[in-house]
């Protein structure tokens, strides 16, 4: 929001966004499309069996250059950059020094062996761009997402190089030109390319890749989509108290590296154990399961006596009589799966295993669900 107005950033694309019917939302400071005449569900099946473009401009465009660009990265997010190159994207995370804490997640595009494109998460922009000390170009660009297993065909019809950006590859091009930097990278689970594009050209390139076919789709396919990848959502399964190893992410710490900030922190709960861990959560029919939703394990006789039915109004606050053992952190319907589904820390002091039945509890409302690993739907690629 601006500190003088208080009023949601729009992105350059705004207009073109009315204009074609979008239903806006504010979203980490920003009025972004939450959906179109057509509808959430059939944007999120467009992108699964298709392919649906994006406008994510109000993801942070941070550039990190100069000779100790390298060095500096490497001090203060936790993936090891000398696992890939020039060239190549890498998922990592900014972290607390004092509980190893997430504090953004975020995507690198290594652009030159002294230039990096670091993408943040629009609420933390600011914070990271400070982290770092980089330099803010977020308004110079718009930032746009095509994804679904048609991408390349619908890509190759506007500019062919766009089609032959491999997974995690990066690679600045010129299109009718305009320098755009492009990746092969996504928060769909669908293969995809992101494009980032000059302001003065993005209106021209988002309707071209809406002519060759591609659907537009909003905030709301955006969650729905990544939920049923599994993909963490920061203020949700990632944020204050929740560490890359609850969320099921150690694979993003690059133990190996001598030093980074919060490397203390993260080898110390590595060696105890996480208290709690991510799982999959699916129930038992098309009703979306709730955010904040508290879990129980219900007791036997519970258990007999509702026969897999939910209940209503017995209990609101326990099940069982006995203490919670986790919590929804991002809860909805999943077109693809068909059913309500849900991601959820869950201590670890629980035995818990795939198909075990527990209770979300909400308000009023008792509603057995089953655990699954994640993700619910395949990927194509990880992120």
């Amino acid at each position: 929001m601006s500190k003088l107005t208080d009023q949601p950033r729009r992105p350059i694309l705004y207009d073109l966004h009315r204009s074609i019917g979008a239903k806006f939302t504010v979203f980490g400071g920003w009025e972004m499309p939450l959906r179109y005449p057509g509808g959430t569900i059939d944007e999120h099946m467009s992108c699964r069996n298709a392919c649906a473009i994006f406008d994510t401009s109000h993801l942070g465009s941070l550039l990190v250059e100069g000779g100790g660009a390298f060095d500096m990265l490497q001090k203060e997010l936790t993936n090891d950059l000398g696992k890939i190159s020039p060239g190549r994207a890498q998922y990592t995370h900014l972290v607390t020094p004092s509980d190893g804490s997430v504090q953004d997640d975020l995507i690198i595009w290594w652009l030159e062996p002294d230039r990096f494109m670091v993408l943040a998460n629009a609420a933390n922009t600011q914070l990271v761009a400070d982290t770092l000390h980089a330099e803010d170009i977020t308004s110079s660009r718009a930032l746009l997402a095509v994804q679904g297993p048609n991408t390349r065909k619908v890509l190759s019809m506007i500019y062919p190089e766009l089609s032959t950006i491999k997974s995690n590859q990066v690679r600045v091009i010129t299109i009718d030109g305009a320098s755009c930097t492009a990746a092969g990278t996504g928060y769909t689970g669908e293969d995809g390319i992101e494009i980032e594009v000059p302001a003065a050209h993005a209106d021209s390139l988002f309707s071209r890749i809406l002519d060759a076919g591609a659907t537009p789709a909003g905030l709301g396919a955006r969650d729905t989509l990544r939920l049923e990848a599994g993909l963490p959502l920061f203020g949700h399964e990632l944020g204050p108290g929740i560490s890359p190893l609850q969320a099921g992410l150690d694979w993003v710490v690059g133990w190996q590296k001598k030093s980074f900030r919060g490397k203390v922190a993260l080898e110390k709960e590595r060696e105890s154990g996480p208290g709690r861990i991510l799982w999959g959560l699916i129930g038992e029919n098309r009703r979306p399961l709730r955010d904040n939703s508290y879990l129980y394990i219900p007791s036997d006789e519970e258990h007999g006596e509702r026969g897999g039915h939910e209940r209503h109004g017995e209990h609101t606050q326990q099940s069982g009589d006995h203490d919670p053992i986790g919590r929804i952190t991002s809860g909805g319907y999943g077109p693809t799966v068909g059913r309500g589904i849900a991601m959820a820390l869950i201590s670890t002091d629980v035995e818990a295993y795939p198909d075990m039945i527990i209770d979300a509890v909400h308000d009023d409302r008792t509603v057995p669900v089953r655990l699954s690993k994640l993700p619910f739907v395949p990927r194509s690629r990880t992120r």
